[in-house]
């Protein structure tokens, strides 16, 4: 005997098994959805970041350009200019840098080109600095990303015109710059909700992540495009973009990162849930399968006992005993037993109308003597 021997197993398991099914389809479905829908929302998340990050450059270095032809423009920096004197100059610079909050470095050459002054943390070299601002002076302006000592600088270099239309030469020249540093890096991170890193030349220059994930960045530096990172345990999608066009000398790039881990732990608690929930309603499935066998079964039950009954003592008349009107009870077993009882019933009938024939013709197959003695008083 096994265990689909039986019919109530075979309705139990066979409801049980369309319920785990169901379960389990609704939910991998829903958490799929959920999956796909997070990962979508991510990529557009990290590719919107990627646009704030271009627009903010792009704003970052225009405003660069407007403040350095601004200040280049300003009297008080042409009328100490014209002393060509650095101690004249300084005091002047250093007052218009303290005014630009973005800027590293503040540079003022004279018109031979002979660097004056040079305010800033930067480690750019006097020699760079003053070939950038002799370009500056002699195509009007110029905008070009240089290697320093402590990594990329933007540097805009502008003439400072002389007031003496007469004077075809500038006074000189103002250079503006911006490190992409740490301090551009955490500005950056706080307008995109997203990591940022700086790199060149295939190493990082400035990241918002620690110091030992620089490593595992510059390998992305060399693709620009989406990239799939793991770092300490955690999933990263990142973004690479290019800083400068493909004909400057020196390249640098931009690396946006969020991540997936964080981004898609909610995740990890929907799943929790949805496992809850399909246990519970797993449970509950099974619970009311059992049930539902239960009742059918039953009533079939009571008729096959009542029929190894009639095997066992030769009873033709027994019936099954009818349980009252419920809703809960099968029609159809009702219908069996009703039927059964039927059958029983004319048995019965039958047998007892046999057993009135079979009396009826031994009465009157017996000698007439013997009626009379049984009939007399």
């Amino acid at each position: 005997m096994t265990a689909f021997s039986s019919l109530t197993n075979r309705i139990f398991f066979v409801t049980a098994l369309v319920a785990v099914l169901s379960i389990g389809v609704a939910v991998y479905t829903v958490n799929r959805a959920a999956t796909q829908q997070a990962e979508r929302e991510l990529t557009r998340g990290l590719e919107r970041a990627g646009s704030q990050v271009d627009e903010y450059r792009n704003i970052l270095f225009d405003n660069f350009k407007l403040d350095a032809r601004f200040i280049a423009d300003l009297p008080k920096l042409k009328a100490a200019l014209n002393e060509q004197d650095p101690e004249t100059v300084r005091p002047v610079a250093a007052e218009y840098k303290d005014q630009l909050t973005n800027a590293d470095l503040f540079a003022v050459a004279d018109r031979r080109g002979r660097l004056l002054v040079k305010l800033g943390p930067s480690g750019m070299s006097d020699q760079a600095l003053a070939e950038a601002m002799r370009s500056g002076a002699t195509l009007a302006s110029t905008t070009a990303f240089k290697q320093d000592a402590g990594g990329v600088l933007f540097v805009t270099s502008v003439p400072v015109p002389d007031p003496d239309a007469s004077q075809p030469e500038p006074l000189g020249t103002l250079s503006i710059g911006a490190s992409l540093g740490d301090r551009l890096a955490e500005r950056f991170k706080t307008l995109t909700d997203s990591e940022i890193a700086f790199g060149v030349d295939g190493s990082i220059q400035a990241a918002t992540l620690p110091h030992d994930s620089w490593p595992a960045l510059a390998a992305l530096l060399a693709e620009p495009g989406l990239h799939n990172i793991t770092w300490h345990g955690n999933e990263y999608l990142a973004m690479v973009r290019p800083l400068s066009d493909a004909a400057a000398k020196i390249q640098p790039v931009i690396v946006v990162l969020r991540s997936r881990t964080d981004r898609l732990q909610f995740l990890s608690d929907l799943q929790k849930e949805l496992a809850a929930i399909a246990l519970v309603a797993l449970l509950g499935a099974t619970l009311l399968s059992y049930a539902i066998a239960r009742t059918v079964t039953l009533p079939l039950g009571t008729i096959t006992t009542t029929m190894r009954e009639m095997a066992a003592s030769g009873d033709l008349t027994r019936r099954i005993p009818m349980p009252p009107n419920s809703r809960w009870q099968d029609e159809d077993a009702r219908l069996l037993a009703t039927t059964f009882n039927n059958l029983t019933g004319s048995i019965e009938r039958f047998q007892r109308e046999a057993s009135q024939r079979e009396h009826r013709r031994r009465s009157a197959a017996s000698p007439p003597s013997s009626r009379t003695r049984s009939e007399a008083p």
